[in-house]
């Protein structure tokens, strides 16, 4: 670019972004010059964690009543599952952990998934769903 015509200025410039005018016809971009964050769909989720399965126990692990929380940051594309096992000791752990951190991994928007395992407030039976109990011939 040549700056012999003096400083570069808006009259003779190729035109460049400022925060006075920043382009609002791109994708993701607001006419606050904002850009749109990316929403993680709660439902698709949950929906990945249904397809998560205990397994020694042929019912997904939502219904099984091992999730305790999840956690989704839009900002960050961040999704943290607060979740238990129905024994202390389960050898499979590590497998769980690393189903749930791939399919919630899948959703769209979701940049990371980590998973915290809690035993505070120790599972149990009486936290599985009516499917889940149905499922097990329990009902």
């Amino acid at each position: 670019m040549d700056f012999s015509n003096g400083p570069l200025t808006e009259a003779n410039s190729m035109g460049y972004i400022t925060s006075e005018r920043i382009p609002t016809n791109l994708p993701g971009i607001t006419s606050k010059g904002a850009i749109a964050v990316a929403e993680i769909n709660e439902a698709e989720v949950m929906d990945a964690l249904h397809e998560c399965y205990d397994p020694e126990i042929p019912v997904n692990i939502v219904d099984l009543g091992l999730i305790y929380n999840v956690d989704i940051n839009n900002d960050t594309g961040q999704v943290d599952v607060k979740m238990t096992l129905t024994a202390m000791g389960c050898p499979m752990a590590g497998e769980v952990i690393s189903e749930v951190e791939m399919r919630v991994g899948e959703v769209e928007n979701v940049k990371s998934c980590k998973v915290e395992m809690t035993f505070d407030p120790p599972w149990s039976p009486d936290k599985m769903t009516e499917d889940a109990r149905w499922e097990l011939g329990m009902v």
